[in-house]
């Protein structure tokens, strides 16, 4: 799964069965590729994250916007006990890209006519979301070659 850094994310363990209605016991939540993260603040944060859900025995964890790293990997484990001792876990895993990445629309109303050794105009939209301030920025331009 690809997870972009403008969003907020929440993991959480579903699909329990066999529980009894009384919950799950949560005996640990970690990220198993700590070890992969250059920035300390990272490391520190999510680290904060995982010790309040495990103090808070939460089956869930929130992960807000811009808190992660780009272009990592991320997998994460919840271990779990349910009320008749049984013990179990689940894995999270999903990669995250920039905050910073463009998206590029072409217009489909403009006539695409291609004649050999003539130049050729592409009309196009590019728009940069920027998390830092929540708004689009868009270019919208004659792109020839």
């Amino acid at each position: 799964m690809n997870v972009t850094l403008c969003e907020n994310l929440t993991l959480i363990l579903t699909n329990i069965q066999n529980d009894g209605r009384k919950g799950l016991i949560i005996t640990n939540w970690q990220l198993l590729t700590m070890m992969q993260l250059k920035s300390a603040t990272v490391k520190a944060n999510i680290t904060s994250i995982l010790s309040k859900a495990l103090t808070a025995n939460s089956i869930s964890i929130f992960i807000p916007m811009l808190m992660l790293e780009d272009f990592g990997t991320y997998r994460f484990r919840v271990d779990y006990r349910s009320f008749v001792g049984l013990d179990g876990y689940s894995i999270y895993e999903f990669v995250t890209s920039s905050n910073e990445a463009p998206t590029l629309e072409i217009d489909k109303s403009a006539p695409f006519m291609f004649v050999p050794q003539q130049l050729i105009i592409i009309t196009a939209t590019v728009r940069h979301f920027k998390c830092s301030t929540l708004l689009t920025e868009e270019i919208y331009d004659d792109v020839s070659g």
